[in-house]
């Protein structure tokens, strides 16, 4: 069979000149693929810009001789057939475009070779089907001819004014600027390059450290003193400093959401463990995530300093070395000794450069333990707390240690000597089946980390919380939850009951409650500084608030990686989130001027 397509492919021969054409013209079906194969609208004014450009491409080319030109083009077809599938992949994924911040996430990419084989789909062997169909006819048919500089400069030109026509008629004649602009919503107006080139001036304006105007210097101060405003009057907690001089251990769980608790499947528990520790300590059940491009590194940021991150890439990659009101740095005035632990590369999420400025004294990496269990991206779960536990106790008390999770990254896979759910036939091998599989090994891993605290007499001096860093499952899963559960669920139920995140305290003794209180990660901060008897003085240029003083609460959504658009969720509503909404607006203004470098308080 080989042979035979061999033969007929030798067989082809394409005129000269459509051959190059041809390659241009299967360059900008894959533009249009990505819109397809992403579901968003091929609009014209992303037809102009991505047919343009393409022309513009095909012009400069035709300045060379034609056995150059075919050459050049195949070689821009296979560089752009490569960045368009990773756009494909990183927009399936994400719901949003790659940009040219998230190039500084490349030291990301170890480890990630199961989540993106998990992304691949058959038709994305069309971003590479013209590319073998045409090698021979580019490089083995010689052909010659001159370019023809006359045409070349036309359809130079030409390509230049089709591209420019639909941005120069909104900026200059609708006075509509670029930088309203959302990623996903240039994609829909301008295609893939016009959002790349939106990018590219956004990054360019965005480089350096903001210098702030008196406006946006007053707009910060203003906003900080009306929160502390009404928070005045509230006081503190009865529960106010029950942990204080007792250790606290964070840990923060890959991609755990709420609703798998004290939920079953073929009858049996999904986290046996934890619904005992829910029903023992305290939960919190209406808490969201907020992460943005930054992902777990934001779930970090978010609980660590109480502040939002940045509304563009990643905060640790872009502001690494800014000073933070953090809670290790204020448990450290009070003698604790502070570290971090994770079963990944030091690099990953640009956290050896960011921890220090956070307060932590020592990061225990993967390169600082014993690779003895690797599952999917690094260190196991259960093998990172085991060997977490003696760090722990060698430690000087009181500390504060953040413990991340790793196994229960997408795309879920545990070993099946390591997989304890007996799963349904319809649920094996199914996303939501094998997240479910990933959840319950979690589950394992901190009830052995729990024993072993206890065995080692740590578990009485010490308040243990933990939370999940960003959804697992998003709402283009909601098919699968379906298929589950064998229900339909709303847009809004969703919200309301699905894309949550745990948030739990808990210490032996300690008076069990549940608080339905909304609130999101920027929320934990300053409810666990509570327990740990930080004065409010200390928690001035907190972002969040205390929801152990919360009736009602609210979440801000921003728009980014795990929601498709910003909203505001309150007890009432769920409503789209307000352009610049302040809280937002205020949180990227701060890191991006790093305002807390010259402020004491």
């Amino acid at each position: 069979m080989k042979g035979k397509i061999e033969t007929a492919l030798q067989q082809i021969h394409f005129p000269p000149e459509w051959l190059s054409i041809l390659l241009a013209v299967c360059i900008f079906l894959k533009f249009i693929m990505v819109h397809l194969l992403n579901g968003i609208v091929f609009t014209q004014g992303a037809f102009l810009v991505t047919f343009g450009t393409i022309l513009a491409i095909y012009g400069i080319f035709s300045f060379l001789t034609l056995q150059a030109r075919k050459i050049g083009l195949y070689i821009v077809d296979f560089c752009l057939s490569v960045f368009l599938l990773a756009e494909t992949l990183y927009m399936s994924y994400f719901h949003t475009p790659l940009k040219f911040f998230t190039l500084y996430q490349v030291t990301n990419l170890n480890g990630l070779g199961g989540s993106v084989l998990y992304l691949l789909h058959p038709l994305h062997i069309l971003f590479f089907l013209d590319l073998l169909l045409l090698f021979k006819p580019v490089f083995m048919q010689r052909h010659s001819g001159p370019g023809n500089i006359k045409l070349a400069a036309l359809l130079l030109l030409g390509g230049c004014l089709f591209a420019a026509a639909k941005p120069v008629k909104v900026v200059w004649i609708d006075n509509m600027p670029f930088r309203t602009m959302d990623a996903l919503d240039a994609v829909k107006a301008y295609g893939i390059v016009g959002h790349h080139v939106i990018d590219l001036y956004n990054v360019i304006t965005d480089w350096q450290t903001k210098e702030l105007s008196e406006q946006e210097k007053k707009q910060i101060q203003t906003w900080f003193a009306e929160k502390n405003r009404e928070e005045k009057n509230e006081g503190q907690s009865p529960y106010f400093g029950i942990g204080k001089n007792k250790n606290l251990i964070f840990i923060q769980v890959e991609s755990f959401q709420a609703f798998v608790l004290n939920q079953k499947v073929n009858g049996q528990e999904i986290t046996p463990f934890l619904n005992r520790i829910v029903k023992d300590g305290m939960y919190f059940s209406n808490i969201y995530p907020q992460t943005v491009e930054g992902n777990s590194s934001d779930a970090e940021l978010l609980t660590q300093t109480s502040l939002y991150p940045v509304k563009q890439g990643a905060t640790f990659f872009r502001f690494p070395n800014n000073t933070y009101h953090s809670l290790a740095k204020l448990l450290r005035e009070k003698g604790y000794h502070t570290f971090a632990i994770h079963g990944d590369e030091e690099t990953f999420w640009n956290r050896n450069m960011v921890y220090p400025h956070l307060g932590f004294e020592k990061f225990y990496a993967i390169d600082d333990l014993k690779q003895d269990d690797i599952i999917g991206m690094g260190l196991s779960d259960k093998s990172t707390f085991r060997q977490s536990l003696p760090i722990l106790e060698k430690a000087d008390q009181p500390f504060y240690s953040l413990i991340i999770t790793l196994t229960s990254h997408v795309p879920f896979t545990i070993p099946e000597d390591e997989q304890s759910l007996s799963l349904p036939k319809e649920l094996e091998n199914t996303p939501i089946g094998n997240y479910l599989q990933s959840i319950r090994y979690m589950d394992e891993s901190i009830a052995l980390f729990i024993k072993g605290l206890e065995e080692r007499g740590l578990l009485d001096d010490s308040i243990i919380v933990i939370y999940g860093d960003h959804d697992g499952l998003f709402q283009k899963d909601k098919g699968e939850v379906e298929k589950w559960l064998k229900r339909e669920i709303s847009d809004e139920e969703w919200v309301r009951s699905f894309m949550q995140i745990p948030f739990i305290i808990y210490h032996p003794g300690m008076e069990p409650k549940i608080i339905d209180t909304i609130g999101g990660q920027i929320d934990i901060l300053p409810t666990v500084a509570d327990l740990m008897g930080i004065e409010k003085e200390k928690t001035y240029y907190m972002m969040g608030k205390n929801l152990l003083l919360q009736e009602d609460g609210k979440a801000v959504i921003p728009k980014g990686d795990y929601a498709d658009e910003g909203i505001l969720i309150t007890r009432d509503k769920i409503t789209p989130l307000p352009e610049n909404y302040p809280d937002l607006t205020v949180a990227d203004l701060v890191i991006r001027s790093d305002y807390f470098k010259d402020k004491k308080k």
